[in-house]
């Protein structure tokens, strides 16, 4: 059981990086997974931003110019500027201050 973030940290720096059939196969798990939990990802709108370069910029203007038309955004990058807590982020806190 991960009890911290320097313990979810740790694990995921530890895991090995998978291609191919491997790869699929996990592919194949996560969406029997997600069919199990009734596809909650097709009930959510989610912008994704991919490419070679820019994404880490492009990802918070849209965030900051969302939240200010009043839309409740959360927030994922990576890599990390300072603290791996960065990395997920709900209307522009860090997930760790985030108080439910």
């Amino acid at each position: 059981m991960i009890n911290s973030i320097e313990e979810a940290e740790a694990y995921l720096n530890g895991l090995p990086f998978v291609t191919g059939e491997d790869f699929l196969s996990r592919l194949e798990l996560v969406r029997c997974v997600l069919n199990k939990l009734g596809n909650p990802q097709n009930s959510i709108s989610v912008i994704h931003i991919a490419g070679t370069s820019g994404k880490g910029s492009t990802t918070y203007y849209a965030s900051t110019l969302l939240s200010k038309v009043g839309y409740k955004v959360g927030l994922s990058v990576s890599p990390h500027l300072n603290k791996v807590t960065e990395r997920t982020q709900i209307l522009d806190k860090d997930f760790s201050d985030q108080k439910y």
